[in-house]
């Protein structure tokens, strides 16, 4: 029950780290403005960073809409899939462990997979630009933590239930090998996220007088 509030706290993330970046430039009209006239590549990860044939855009409205929407997404599948999993676990259906052609756990997990990829593009496509533009606001750190974070919640846990799962952990009472392998996920995790913290804290509590980056590139 944990994770699965953790996983979706995370989800909601993905929207916030956009939202930051744009309002790092005052906002949904003022980064419009900003690149109306400028072209943005597409070629970013995780999808597209090897398709260099890939056209550049101008920045609308329109555009900087459907990227709020393409991360939204991920934040309203993520508490859903987690909550369909959580009813279906308990009617014996859903396992977790299981990835089978047939099982419910596979397809739910494919595209969970597919969301996060769609909603890590318009991230990668805005960071592109704003590390250069927003560098006084610490983009790159502040970025830095959010892929640290969706690595040690996704790649780490991963990495940690194969190796229980070929009999790498040992199995010394009273933990079996799944039991183990969480117990020593868990208590990295508690020490990374502490050191992920300090560096969020000293990313984010910046002091700021002036309100967007328009202002600022006035008075310099």
């Amino acid at each position: 029950m944990v994770t699965h509030l953790c996983r979706s706290y995370f989800a909601v993330c993905f929207y916030l780290i956009l939202m930051v970046i744009i309002e790092g430039y005052g906002g949904r009209n003022a980064i419009v403005k900003k690149f109306e006239s400028t072209d943005l590549h597409i070629n970013t990860g995780p999808c597209c960073c090897c398709c260099c044939c890939l056209p550049r855009i101008k920045l609308t409205k329109r555009k900087v809409n459907l990227f709020i929407l393409c991360v939204l997404q991920m934040a309203f599948l993520k508490p859903l899939f987690n909550f369909i999993g959580l009813i279906l676990w308990a009617d014996g259906i859903y396992n977790a462990e299981n990835l089978s052609s047939t099982s419910v756990a596979l397809w739910m997990n494919v595209v969970l997979g597919f969301g996060t990829i769609l909603a890590l593009w318009p991230i990668g496509i805005l960071f592109r630009v704003a590390k250069d533009h927003l560098a006084e606001f610490n983009m790159k750190t502040k970025f830095a933590v959010f892929q640290l974070m969706l690595l040690l919640t996704t790649l780490q846990a991963t990495i940690f239930s194969i190796l229980s799962g070929t009999g790498v952990l040992p199995c010394v009472p009273p933990y079996a090998f799944k039991a183990r392998s969480h117990l020593m996920h868990y208590h990295l995790l508690i020490i990374e996220t502490f050191v992920l913290t300090i560096m969020a804290r000293n990313a984010y509590r910046k002091k700021d007088e002036e309100a967007g980056y328009k202002i600022k590139t006035q008075s310099a």
